[in-house]
């Protein structure tokens, strides 16, 4: 019964966002028919997460992503993509957003960028149109930083980005050489005061399985966890990420590529014992 009052509930909100659609018609190059496929193309997960301001920064990407794409054939350019970022004022946070067609392990090489990038994510979530857009939305730390270094940090996470997925490097090396020239060694007690937990249920409700990680933070440590993840057939929807002293605690919403969330559950030991390796390392 609950199942079915939030599946009626997504969509009295999508309800609602689509009436809104003749304030929407005067977005700049964006026709009728792109807002209508956007709400017929995304999950109906989207529209309760979603504020309006959000779904018009989408599809103004959406349509830049296809414009860059006519624009990019002639040019041999393989993965196109379009990211904006803005600042939030109120929360010291910045929003970065990336929009372009989806790609096996897409995630866990957008948090490797990141990382390589040096930015602190606080919060994500991820979603795909029936059309194979994939739509990656990361909240990441400020701590106060001046516009223009918030521009550096951004240019450079796009430059690795761009290196990652169409020059070909290898994400694992570049990571594990960050690893090497960071000299900033955990002590062995501070490593002991860490908890360290993993654990997994379902949630009915949202159709997702929920994946809880405590764990020492390390540099790459997330990014090793999103690729565990997709390495074992799984798909992360949303992720947030608390870390306080020398400890993380990441809760990821997961579900399996192309199941339901029950079959996706019986599949979940050799997930466990591959993350409980990063976990307890």
């Amino acid at each position: 019964m609950s199942s079915l009052m939030d599946t009626s509930h997504r969509h009295i909100k999508k309800q609602r966002l689509f009436r809104k659609l003749p304030n929407w018609k005067s977005l700049a190059g964006i026709s009728d028919d792109e807002i209508n496929a956007h709400f017929k193309l995304m999950p109906e997960s989207y529209f309760p997460v979603s504020q309006i301001s959000e779904i018009e920064l989408h599809l103004k990407m959406i349509n830049q992503l296809k414009q860059k794409i006519d624009s990019t054939v002639e040019s041999q350019v393989k993965n196109p993509f379009v990211i904006k970022w803005s600042e939030n004022p109120l929360s010291d946070t910045i929003t970065i957003t990336a929009v372009l067609f989806n790609m096996p392990g897409l995630f866990h090489k957008l948090v490797g960028a990141l990382t390589l990038s040096g930015i602190d994510i606080v919060n994500s979530k991820a979603v795909t149109r029936m059309d194979d857009i994939a739509i990656d939305t990361f909240t990441i730390s400020n701590s106060s930083k001046p516009a223009d270094q918030n521009a550096e940090l951004v240019d450079t996470f796009i430059e690795y980005f761009e290196r990652i997925i169409n020059q070909g490097e290898d994400l694992d090396y570049l990571i594990s050489m960050q690893n090497y020239m960071i000299d900033s060694p955990v002590t062995l007690c501070e490593s002991m005061e860490v908890d360290r937990k993993l654990t997994t249920s379902v949630d009915s409700k949202k159709g997702k399985i929920i994946l809880l990680v405590q764990a020492l933070d390390t540099v790459g440590l997330l990014y090793q966890i999103s690729k565990v993840i997709f390495e074992n057939n799984y798909t992360i929807s949303s992720a947030h990420i608390l870390t306080k002293r020398n400890q993380v605690t990441d809760v990821f919403n997961i579900e399996k590529f192309g199941e339901d969330t029950c079959q996706g559950c019986l599949d979940l030991i050799d997930l466990e014992t591959q993350l409980g390796q990063i976990v307890i390392a």
